[in-house]
């Protein structure tokens, strides 16, 4: 049997926003095709804002802007013998040109609140309702 493992990975809820409409960004993994949020594996000396700007880029080319004011931890076990933490953070970015520089992301999504919702599993709705109650405090 396996030691259990812990690992911790960092990443964002990325939205562009235009005078009549917000959409957020979803990369759909070349691994097994979910949708979600852009995110990596914190390495060690990294802070968790640190990892999130650097995943942000390698798997989009986007330099957006970090708010760490919003910050959501999510747990899973993604193996038996592995607990991952992924932190979110809130990012806005100007641009919505991304660029694939990340072999692990097959797509990039710009998707509406609504259109995002049917693409993502629960425990990402979840993220996307708390960064947009966030957002419109």
């Amino acid at each position: 049997m396996k030691p259990l493992q812990y690992e911790t990975s960092c990443g964002a809820v990325i939205f562009h926003q235009t005078a009549d409409q917000r959409r957020f960004l979803l990369v759909q993994s070349s691994r097994g095709g979910h949708v979600g949020f852009p995110k990596g594996h914190q390495v060690p000396g990294e802070t968790a804002e640190q990892t999130a700007c650097r995943e942000i880029l390698e798997e989009t080319g986007l330099q957006p802007i970090l708010d760490t004011g919003f910050c959501y931890e999510l747990f899973y076990r993604p193996q038996p013998f592995i607990i991952k933490k992924a932190v979110y953070f809130l990012a806005e970015t100007p641009t919505v040109e991304c660029r694939c520089c990340d072999e692990e992301v097959a797509r990039f999504i710009w998707a509406t609140r609504e259109e995002a919702r049917a693409l993502l599993r629960e425990e990402y709705q979840t993220i996307l309702e708390e960064a947009e109650a966030y957002l419109d405090r």
